[in-house]
């Protein structure tokens, strides 16, 4: 009863608050966090939770919930910590409407997260994945697939902040980081809200330019597409 309505976009108090406590350029709370956090409570909260009253939801028991979730679903430590997160606003808001005295979510411990080690391609790779003259057989002969993995490699620009590049916020010197996009939720600001400008060579221009050329287009349609009128699908792109 206390679960159910949570992380409802329009209806949900909380979701509702922190979308108010936020402006256009620096939004309060993210339809893509609050889509994740409605999966997570729908998901494994309110099926192991569900009959229990909020005041007799203990340590104990939410140290088993997390036993469960390795054990049984085999989520990673890194996901068990966010459904904490999620778990943690919910008992806090509980009580805050003095519904339970404490939170007893924040009297556990977060799930420890070994650090994968970042294994680097050689030189030698890198020249030949990106040599020109092999996108035929090794990028499906499409200079957008090419051109998306060359400037992600160089810039270190988030997947939906290049589909979301239009020609007009690239120059011959740099590109300007300005919006993400998503295939669920479409355009929206960067990750952490904040615009950037990345100083580029004047190859990766020439790449970007080249991958525009390559499908119908004026001067206000997407880089990486395949009509110019959206862009590509993230599963194409990754």
């Amino acid at each position: 009863e206390y679960a159910s309505p949570w992380w409802k976009w329009d209806t949900c108090p909380y979701v509702l608050a922190r979308r108010a406590a936020g402006t256009e350029k620096h939004p309060g709370i993210k339809q893509s966090y609050v889509k994740s956090s409605e999966m997570w409570t729908r998901t494994y909260l309110i099926p192991y939770f569900g009959k229990c009253k909020l005041n007799e939801i203990s340590v104990d028991m939410i140290n088993s919930f997390w036993k469960v979730l390795k054990e049984k679903h085999n989520l990673a430590p890194k996901t068990i910590n966010n459904i904490r997160s999620v778990f943690i606003i919910m008992m806090k808001e509980a009580v805050n409407r003095e519904l339970i005295e404490s939170n007893p979510v924040e009297k556990t411990f977060a799930r420890t997260v070994d650090k994968k080690k970042q294994m680097l391609l050689t030189d030698e790779e890198c020249a030949k994945l990106f040599d020109i003259e092999r996108i035929k057989d090794l990028w499906k002969d499409k200079i957008v697939y090419y051109a998306y993995s060359f400037v992600a490699g160089l810039t270190g620009m988030r997947a939906g902040e290049l589909l979301a590049l239009t020609i007009n916020d690239i120059t011959s010197s740099k590109i300007y980081v300005r919006k993400s996009y998503s295939g669920t939720f479409g355009m929206s600001t960067t990750k952490t809200s904040e615009e950037r400008v990345i100083p580029i060579t004047p190859e990766i221009y020439r790449v970007l330019y080249v991958a525009w050329q390559s499908h119908p287009n004026d001067e206000n349609d997407f880089i990486f597409s395949f009509d110019g009128k959206k862009p590509m699908n993230e599963g194409r792109a990754r």
